[in-house]
Parts: C-alpha cells; sequence; structure tokens
C-alpha cells in the first residue's frame, strides 16, 4: 500500500425527492489498498458506488481520480478513466458467452471502429486476437478459463461472481469496486474470493468493497469506512473498529465488542 490518494469523494451529498441517501460523505482510497464500506441496509453504500462511477450524478459533491473530478461523467468515460464496478445483482449477459462477457469488458480498450471491424482490417485480425489471449489469461486468473466457451447464464452461482469480476477487470482498471461480491457465496468460495481479491490488489489494482459479512472484511481489509443514514460515523484499521461504540451500536453488535 503506497499511501498516494488515488480517489476522493468530498462533501458527497445524495438526494432523492425528500430523501437524503449520502449527506457530506467525506473518505479517500489509497493506491494499493483494499478499503472496505459498510453499514447496515439502506445506509448509502450503493448509492455511493453509483455517484463514484457516474451512474448518478451527486446532489453536491465532488469525486476526484487522481486529483481530478470526475462529476458529470458518463459510466463509460469513468471507465475510460480507471474506474470499473460488480453489481450487488449479477449483471452478465447470461445468453452469451464466459468469453464473449469478457470481451464486451475489453472494449473500451480498443481502437479499431466499427468500420475496421467490419472489413476485418489487419489492425482489427490482430487487435482482435490480442483480446481474446487477453481474455482468457484473465478467465485463468479467475479460475474459470475451463468455462471459456459456456453459456454465462449455465455458470455456478460462485463462479457467475468471479466472471463479473474478471469483465471488471478486462478494461485494465486502476481501482475496481465490488458490490457485495460475497453473497450467496459458501465458506469455500468466499475463501477463493478472499484469495482473489488479494490477487488483484497484487495486480496493482485497488480494491474498493462493499461486503456484509464481516469475516470477509476483517480478514481482507486495510482500513474499513462505516456509514450509517449515508454519513461517515467511522474510519481506522479492522482492530479499531471492531472496538468503536458508534460502530457497534450502529451495526456491528455487541458480538464484536
Amino acid at each position: 500500500m503506497s499511501g498516494v490518494r488515488l480517489l476522493e469523494c468530498a462533501g458527497l451529498t445524495k438526494r432523492f425527492g425528500g430523501v437524503m441517501a449520502l449527506e457530506s460523505l467525506d473518505f479517500e482510497v489509497n493506491e494499493g489498498e483494499i478499503l472496505s464500506l459498510i453499514g447496515p441496509n439502506g445506509a448509502g453504500k450503493t448509492t455511493a458506488f453509483n455517484v463514484i462511477t457516474g451512474m448518478s450524478p451527486p446532489t453536491e459533491g465532488d469525486v476526484r481520480l487522481h486529483g481530478e473530478s470526475l462529476v458529470g461523467l458518463k459510466p463509460d468515460a469513468v471507465v475510460r478513466c480507471g474506474i470499473t464496478r460488480t453489481f450487488q445483482n449479477i449483471r452478465l449477459f447470461r445468453g452469451m458467452s464466459v468469453m464473449e462477457n469478457v470481451l464486451v469488458g475489453r472494449h473500451s480498450k480498443l481502437k479499431t471502429g466499427p468500420v475496421g471491424a467490419v472489413l476485418r482490417t489487419p489492425g482489427a485480425i490482430e487487435e482482435e486476437r490480442s483480446a481474446v489471449e487477453f481474455a482468457l489469461a484473465l478467465l485463468s486468473f479467475a479460475g474459470i478459463a475451463s468455462h471459456a466457451t459456456d453459456r454465462a447464464g449455465a455458470l455456478s452461482y460462485g463462479d457467475q461472481r468471479r466472471l463479473e469480476i474478471a469483465r471488471a477487470l478486462a478494461s485494465e482498471p486502476q481501482l475496481i469496486l465490488l458490490d457485495e461480491p460475497a453473497a450467496g457465496m459458501n465458506p469455500r468460495e468466499k475463501s477463493e474470493l478472499n484469495e482473489l481479491m488479494l490477487a488483484i490488489r497484487a495486480r496493482g489494482v485497488t480494491v474498493l468493497l462493499i461486503e456484509h459479512d464481516m469475516k470477509v472484511v476483517m480478514g481482507i481489509s486495510d482500513r474499513i469506512v462505516v456509514i450509517d443514514h449515508g454519513e461517515k460515523i467511522f474510519q481506522g484499521d479492522p482492530a479499531d473498529v471492531r472496538r468503536d461504540p458508534r460502530v457497534l451500536e450502529a451495526y456491528l453488535g455487541a458480538s464484536y465488542a
């Protein structure tokens, strides 16, 4: 973990009519760390992800990557800047193959335009070959290369999660946002997920994680930001979070004291 600030959320506020989903939320993500964003259901965690990735503009505040504001950018532009994500509810192209799903994620890195692709120019053919090689390497990294030609919708639940992560990595992001990746996984799959997240960090990709499984969070996180009712109530390392009375009251409960 370098300590160099990668992402900064400053004063993020998001209102939906009369509902305050985020209120003056401040936190930063440093290069090379795994930072977890935790809190009760409805605390505003996924809303924060939506604001960061350009899916929902903030009412107030700013999101900065390497000091440059991302506010006003469309989601595809945010991807090109170096931020990708997965979703709480898996969003795969279920009728397409596993390989094709990853190639969709690779699209933002391709330089050949639609004309070149249709005419099968030498440049387009070479770029396609390179993209397939890259996608296959990612599938191997995620542990699902043997399913490359399978239909995505036919994968097991855990492998669908892995595929969504592989697709998010296809654009070679600086930062990946994972929204409850352990949801629905059995203990073995969660252990493998932890190993995968550590391997992602080892590739030089910073991880911002939303997760309700505290065993996963406490075992993987360098730092944790806790939010409740759209506001940050605490941030620190896992040991500090376990001891903070505000966190215990709002989220973890007395069993963590």
